[in-house]
């Protein structure tokens, strides 16, 4: 049975999960994954694509389109949306507020983590904020 190399990093905003988290996957010489930016990421490809946060269908299938994606750096979680890098856009105010709406619905949720766990390679190891 192989170990599973998997750290966690759970906590309220500005609480230092991003510093910690990055150390830790640094130290380890793990990569490093923020789960926040696939529900920021969601949520401007959503504002984007016109599409509502309450529409719960088109939400979870957005989840699933090639519209937009995300991609692990040593030191960043990037998301691409029509293939251009928009990972500086993900912080601002309104995209923080749609996707703290689109975390909220489960179904979106479910959707999101199988993305989300495709990150993870066992032999690698991997620290998720």
């Amino acid at each position: 049975m192989s170990e599973m190399k998997l750290i966690t990093v759970d906590g309220p905003s500005a609480s230092g999960k991003s510093s910690v988290s990055r150390l830790v996957a640094k130290e380890l010489g793990w990569k490093w994954v923020s789960t926040g930016a696939f529900y920021r990421g969601l949520a401007l490809s959503a504002i984007k694509e016109g599409i509502s946060e309450s529409d719960e269908k088109a939400l979870v299938d957005l989840v699933a389109s090639d519209v937009w994606k995300v991609q692990m750096t040593p030191q960043d979680t990037e998301v691409f949306y029509k293939n251009y890098n928009v990972t500086s856009e993900i912080s601002g105010e309104e995209v923080g507020a749609v996707a703290s709406k689109v975390s909220q619905i489960p179904e979106v949720r479910e959707a999101l983590l199988e993305r989300q766990r495709s990150c993870f390679k066992p032999e690698v190891g991997l620290v998720a904020e």
